[in-house]
């Protein structure tokens, strides 16, 4: 019976086996990292190489190289240690290697395993042999006998080549991308076979859009890789490589592309539109009927269009008006390529859906700078809104649409002058209350009482002076801040500087008798008192009329007030309108429809405006300024009711889309409105008439007076007129009767003169020439036309502008040889020019001579001395106005101006008369008229209520005048001049003298000529 098998050799054999796994595994390791450092190194000089521009072969090159690699590798580092390693004897001899303990046990007893029973010697003893190597083997640290580390190496190489290649993908990844490209698959998803570049020669022409002003490009030789903006047309040409029967080009990942033109086989031509950035390639189509696509892409690299800039100058920051006054803004807008249109826009910040847009002239090139003054109530502003305010640009691009670009927003906030004025009008009405207090102190005093208790004499008057002191200052504070509130009229300020002026002055005199007096008064000597009395009595009758007057101004103002919010309420009426029908045409548009709502609401809150305004009104004033007819029978404010409740079914039929019958209400409201408004007219106007008889009295008189100033001046200018008519028809008769040879030969000579400028070729002359020759042709061709007509004055202009333009011509080709063959027709025509001026200045002479015979010397000097009666009567009228205006300051000073300048106009006429020269006294009468019209005028003003000049929709514009947003052109010299030499000839014809009786005559009718 045999031995049993002991079970150390299975032990033995087991880790023999695990050895074995372990060095197996190493040398896979081993061989995986030479693999990657060789492909990896190989794939990078590859790669490097594809980027040259290597051919085809490159690929097949590496697929060939890469697998003799991995081969080697794998022979080398796989499969030799797999061959080594598949006995256990190696096995063994590598763990004793690494296990000196064992000696040749390890060995010894895998041969005993393989001979086992039939094994030399004593079977026990082999058995021991086999437990020992098993139990070291347990023992031991085989890891440490068979380390990885030994495939460390070649994973530290493969480490550096993906190192390189890190380092190239940051440095040069389009090297990277151009060799990769050059390993791709010959064949693409579509079958078609990917290659290199299949044209050569390619050169591109391109041509910008119009609107970058460009001048073409050409690329020869090109890669195919360019630049430019969208919307370029490129033009291509090149030689394919290879015979084909067809080009096309194929734009990113299209699988087609526009066809290109092909001749000779070889030479392609064609065009496309640049419409973005990306790639683009040639495909071919081969005689055999193959598609072929170029592996490597070409560039188009999209040249940016930027959006305009703008920068907004003026305002520099958010502003804060107290009135809706003009405002000035300052910009200037770039652009890359140029720019089309600039926009300073306006909006209401509460409605910026709705702006308004003031569009810039003249809008060119890459730079814009511009100025514009802004009117502000364009967008219907209202005291208290937020107005936006920026400029918008657009540029020239016309391939996808103009760019906008847009400057930052400045905000406006328009305070309201109305509060302002509401508090000057309350301090006003408390002056009231201050002068009746010194009323009272002044009535209270008893000048003759000389009781015990009672204060000396000089200090009661002290007090009282005190009071009216107190008064007057407060009324003069008031009246000195009324120079800088708009809403103020210049009439009250002037009334009331009046009466405050007459109170002043009584109070200081009677400041200075009580200073002078005071010893006196302390004695209580009774002529002394008696004078102190009568000058309180004047003061007392002064502070009385300042109480009427400044009562009658409270109640003034604050009818003008109500008067201007009714105009206002008409205005948003009207704009309410506009919107209403705006919203008819677009029932969708919910932003317009939240502007109708809040014009609606703002509408309401002037109205209560105006209401609480009236109760101030019928609370604060005297019994007899409430007897007026509106507030009496409280017309004003069943208006109010009345509009606030059509204002209320109105929103409610907007609520509900009755439009139309929200327009048929708004025309209800408009009547309302207007009724309201003819009230307090009719209100003012009463208070006008009932607050200063005295004013109405004067200014009737001086009216009076005026017309009577007016008829007897029209009576005088009639005769004079018909004096002046007897000269012009003797005159008119003599030119065309006993001058009619003279004129037959100055028309031949004209007619000459036409066909002398006719026949100057402009070609021979310089270019500077050619506007004063036409000028002389179109003189001359005006000169016969003149003569046609008798009109001897306009021939003799025509005349001299023809010989100066003539001069002028000849002048600028003097040193132009090729001029020398017209310079004789040009100086002949100046000479021929010059002949019929005098001519005709002769002719004009006889004729003045001639027709001074005919004249009334006498009855022109009748009429002058009745002129000058009136020029008299004139000054004594002008005395009597500025009398008038030292008392009541609200005249003005217009009235009295026009009456001095009539009067001036009056004895400047009657001088004309004297000297029997009717026909240069005219003028002078007919600014008299005007002037007479002009002092009637004013007067009329000042007999009505003159209220402050507001702007459109009730606002202020300002210093009360209305703003005008169209740029007024400045005249320039040449708008009012005669030409020079047309002036220094008349001026000639004066130095001959005229008949004396028509000397002026004769200068004022030259004069006429070149003012």
């Amino acid at each position: 019976m045999s031995p049993i098998r002991p079970p150390a050799f299975e032990r033995v054999r087991r880790t023999l086996a695990a050895t074995r796994r372990r060095l197996w595994a190493r040398a896979g390791l081993t061989a995986a990292g030479w693999a990657a450092a060789a492909v990896g190194a190989l794939t990078l000089g590859v790669v490097l190489v594809g980027a040259l521009g290597a051919g085809p072969w490159l690929r097949p090159l590496w697929l060939t190289l890469a697998g003799l690699g991995l081969l080697v590798v794998g022979a080398l580092t796989l499969a030799r240690p797999g061959w080594r390693w598949r006995h256990d004897d190696a096995v063994a001899e590598h763990l004793e290697r690494g296990l000196p303990t064992l000696a040749d046990g390890l060995r010894a007893t895998v041969q005993f395993g393989r001979q086992w029973p039939a094994v030399p010697g004593s079977p026990a003893l082999v058995a021991k042999l086999a437990e020992g190597v098993a139990h070291t083997l347990e023992h031991s640290d085989l890891a440490a006998v068979t380390p990885l580390r030994a495939a460390r190496r070649p994973w530290a190489l493969a480490a550096g080549v993906a190192a390189a290649w890190g380092l190239l993908g940051l440095l040069a990844p389009g090297t990277l991308s151009a060799g990769f490209a050059a390993l791709q698959p010959p064949v693409n998803a579509a079958g078609e076979v990917e290659t290199g570049p299949l044209v050569g020669d390619l050169e591109l022409m391109l041509t910008y859009p119009a609107y970058v002003h460009r001048a073409p490009k050409t690329i020869p030789n090109s890669a195919g890789d360019f630049e430019a903006p969208k919307g370029t047309r490129v033009t291509l040409k090149a030689t394919t490589l290879e015979p084909v029967e067809a080009v096309h080009l194929r734009f990113g990942d299209e699988a087609e592309g526009p066809a290109l033109a092909v001749s000779g086989g070889r030479d392609v031509s064609g065009a496309f539109v640049v419409t973005a950035g990306g790639r683009w390639r040639f495909a071919v189509t081969t005689p055999g009927g193959d598609t072929q696509v170029e592996s490597a892409p070409r560039r188009i690299r999209l040249e940016p269009d930027q959006p305009p800039e703008v920068l907004l100058k003026l305002p520099a920051e958010d502003l804060a008006l107290d009135d809706l006054r003009d405002v000035p803004v300052v910009f200037e807008a770039r652009d890359d390529f140029g720019l089309t249109k600039v926009n300073v826009v306006i909006a209401l910040a509460a409605d910026v859906e709705h702006p308004e847009k003031v569009a810039q002239p003249a809008v060119e090139g890459r730079r814009y700078a511009g100025d514009e003054v802004v009117d502000l109530s364009v967008v219907q502003a209202q005291p208290g809104d937020r107005i936006a305010l920026f400029v918008e640009a657009f540029d020239a691009n016309d391939v996808d649409g103009p760019q906008r670009g847009v400057s930052a927003t400045r905000y406006i906030t328009v305070n309201d002058p109305k509060q302002k004025h509401f508090e000057l009008s309350e301090r006003l009405r408390e002056v009231v209350d201050l002068l009746v207090t010194a009323l009272a102190d002044r009535l209270e005093i008893e000048f003759y009482d000389s009781a015990a208790d009672l204060d000396p004499l000089p200090a009661r008057i002290g007090k009282y002076s005190q009071s009216t002191e107190k008064a007057s200052q407060a009324l003069a504070a008031v009246v000195a801040d009324m120079v800088g509130d708009p809403l103020t009229p210049e009439e009250v300020r002037l009334a009331l500087a009046g009466r405050l002026g007459t109170l002043e002055e009584r109070v200081r005199a009677e400041a200075r008798l009580v200073e002078a007096s005071t010893a006196a008064l302390e004695a209580g000597t009774r002529a002394t008192v008696d004078q102190v009395n009568k000058a309180n009595e004047r003061v007392v009758d002064a502070v009385e009329q300042a109480i009427v007057l400044v009562e009658a101004m409270v109640a003034r103002l604050a009818l003008e007030d109500m008067e201007a919010m009714a105009e206002e309420l008409q205005a948003m009426r009207a704009r309410l309108k506009d919107l209403i029908q705006q919203y008819k045409q677009n029932p969708d548009d919910k932003a317009l429809k939240a502007r109708i709502m809040r014009e609606i609401q703002r509408l309401r809150q002037r109205m209560d405006a105006m209401r609480e305004r009236m109760a101030q009104l019928r609370q604060k004033l005297p019994e007899e300024f409430l007897n007026l007819d509106g507030l009496k029978k409280d017309d004003v404010a069943k208006g109010l009711d009345k509009t606030k409740d059509q204002l209320a079914e109105l929103e409610k039929m907007l609520e509900e889309g009755k439009l139309d019958e929200a327009l048929a209400a708004l025309e209800e409201m408009e009547q309302a409105l207007d009724d309201l408004s003819n009230t307090l007219d009719k209100d003012m106007q009463e208070l006008h008439e009932n607050s200063d008889p005295a004013m109405q009295k004067a200014i009737s008189e001086l009216m009076d007076q005026a017309k009577d100033l007016q008829r007897e001046q029209k009576a005088v200018s009639d005769e004079t007129e018909q004096l002046k008519q007897q000269a012009e028809a003797e005159l008119k008769r003599m030119l065309e009767e006993d001058l009619k040879a003279k004129l037959d030969a100055v028309n031949q000579k004209a007619a000459q003169l036409k066909q002398q400028t006719d026949s100057v070729d402009p070609s021979n002359l310089p270019r500077p020439a050619h506007d004063d020759l036409q000028f002389a042709k179109e003189q001359a061709d005006g000169l016969q036309k003149a003569l046609e007509r008798q009109q001897l004055m306009e021939a003799l202009e025509a005349a001299e502008d023809t010989r100066q333009h003539l001069r002028n011509s000849d002048q600028m080709s003097r040193y132009d040889p090729q001029a020398r063959s017209e310079q004789g027709k040009l100086r002949q025509g100046e000479q021929l020019a010059e002949q019929i001026g005098d001519e005709l200045r002769d002719m004009l002479r006889q004729a003045m001579q001639q027709a001074a015979q005919s004249g009334d010397p006498q009855k022109s000097r009748q009429l002058g001395q009745r002129q000058m009666q009136l020029a008299e009567r004139a000054e004594r009228l002008r005395q009597r106005v500025g009398e008038q205006a030292q008392q009541m300051p609200q005249l003005g000073q217009e009235a009295q101006q026009r009456i001095q300048q009539a009067g001036q106009a009056m004895q400047e006429a009657g001088e004309q008369l004297g000297q029997g020269r009717p026909g240069q006294a005219r003028p002078g009468q007919q600014q008299a008229m005007s002037e007479l019209d002009g002092m009637m005028q004013a007067l009329q003003n000042a007999n009505r209520p003159q209220r402050a000049q507001r702007g459109q929709d009730g606002k202020q514009q300002g210093d009360g005048r209305q703003s005008s947003r169209d740029k007024v052109k400045i005249p320039g010299a040449e708008d009012h001049t005669s030409p020079e030499a047309f002036r220094k000839e008349l001026l000639e014809v004066m130095k001959d003298g005229a008949p004396k009786a028509y000397e002026q005559q004769v200068k004022r009718y030259y004069e006429s000529l070149v003012e």
